[in-house]
């Protein structure tokens, strides 16, 4: 593509007189800038129109412009991996117990040895004792000792096991951490910046994505799928017409996915068990501040937030199944107080006087949380008790008035709770 007209633009000023020079330097300048432009729109559109070639670049800000979801295998996932080389290493037991070749599964138990070996580096696992194990039994099987082996291979199953229980709960701490941070992030901006809702969401969306793919590089795959599901959503809610309701549409979902299929009779029971410990812990810092740094009080402190939180979601769930119950509400009411003293509680006030007077009302909250939740929980678990018998263990001509024996025995049984409360 040919341009005559630069000519004219860089020979202009020597056919003026020299009072017009500047004024033409300027004209040129101005003409230059445009042609710049020009050329740079013109290349843009061929190669835009070129039917042939090599494709344009990408777009380096296409990822943070559109919300893309990206491939998470599930073959990929440390988690299922451990699950298959554990149902893998059972199967060969098996083997090891029917088969007079023994040596014809050495190489079998030699390929699950350097599996567990590249699983241990992916997801960063310690199985020195597994792999020790495999080696053992791989060495049996050589010697044609299939009694040996089997002994040593049992032991590999039980280590990954062992392994595997690890893994799986520390995979479930981050991801119920990841759902209260963003919990709280959403509900902050819930609450003070309404305005600032589509933004916020569009943030935790990235924020769950990256989540999501750090669960499935080295957590669960379960936990990645439920978190990328989440991210999009949230991605969605950034664009909505209501961003409001978008917004609380999301905010029930994470209380949802924070149970992670628990009911609220089991967080409740296994969350007090915790609170006691750490309740147990805030009280001794109050009386004993020196003896924990400013960091290890910030852990104790985001632990405690972490278990009260999901005691008071179990407590609000067992409240709306069940109606009023005085023990529930003294336990609900506990819990939001203990995290309205945390909340404003900076690491700075650990060791002062303030320090210690919060320390010790938080103590105090969650003993008082743990007492009534007990409580709640007890008649939880009376209420449920209900009187059930075999049919089978009855002779057939006996078998309708035992029915309603029992019957009447759990309607009894039911009246009597009911009367107590």
């Amino acid at each position: 593509m040919r341009f005559p007209f630069l000519s004219v633009l860089f020979f202009l000023p020597l056919l003026l007189g020299a009072e017009d020079l500047e004024r033409a330097s300027l004209h040129q300048q101005t003409a230059l800038a445009e042609l710049i432009q020009s050329l740079k729109s013109t290349r843009e559109i061929l190669v835009r129109s070129s039917g042939g070639g090599e494709p344009p670049p990408p777009n380096p800000f296409r990822n943070r412009q559109e919300f893309r979801l990206p491939p998470m295998p599930e073959k990929e996932n440390p988690a299922r991996r451990m699950e298959d080389l554990i149902t893998r290493q059972e199967e060969l037991n098996r083997k090891m117990r029917s088969s007079s070749e023994a040596q014809d599964l050495a190489g079998e138990q030699r390929k699950l040895r350097k599996e567990a070996s590249e699983l241990a580096k992916q997801g960063n696992l310690n199985l020195n004792s597994a792999e020790k194990a495999m080696t053992e039994a791989e060495k049996m099987l050589n010697s044609n000792k299939p009694a040996h082996a089997l002994l040593a291979g049992q032991k590999a199953v039980s280590e990954l096991r062992r392994r595997a229980k690890e893994f799986g709960e520390k995979a479930d701490r981050r991801m119920r951490e990841t759902l209260q941070r963003m919990q709280e992030t959403l509900s902050d901006a819930m609450e003070h910046r309404r305005s600032g809702l589509p933004g916020t969401m569009k943030n935790m969306a990235h924020d769950l994505l990256a989540e999501a793919m750090d669960q499935h590089r080295s957590g669960k795959q379960t936990h990645a799928d439920a978190l990328a599901r989440l991210a999009e959503k949230a991605d969605h809610g950034a664009r909505a017409r209501k961003p409001l309701e978008a917004a609380e549409e999301l905010s029930s979902e994470l209380e949802t996915l924070r149970m992670m299929d628990r009911s609220p009779e089991e967080i409740l029971r296994t969350g007090t068990q915790r609170l006691t410990e750490l309740g147990r812990q805030m009280l001794y810092s109050s009386r004993h501040p020196e003896t924990m740094t400013p960091e290890e009080h910030r852990k104790l402190r985001s632990e405690l937030r972490m278990e009260l939180d999901d005691a008071r979601l179990a407590l609000s769930e067992i409240l709306r199944s069940s109606g009023r119950e005085e023990s529930a509400e003294t336990a609900l009411n506990a819990a939001r107080n203990a995290l309205k003293l945390l909340s404003p509680y900076p690491a700075s006030s650990h060791g002062g006087s303030a320090g210690k007077a919060a320390s010790s009302s938080i103590a105090a909250e969650t003993a008082r949380l743990v007492a009534a939740a007990e409580r709640t929980l007890g008649r939880i678990q009376i209420s449920g008790t209900v009187s059930v018998f075999n049919p089978e263990d009855v002779p057939e001509r006996y078998r309708k008035e035992v029915g309603e024996y029992f019957k009447r025995l759990s309607e009894k049984q039911q009246r009597k709770e009911k009367e107590k409360r």
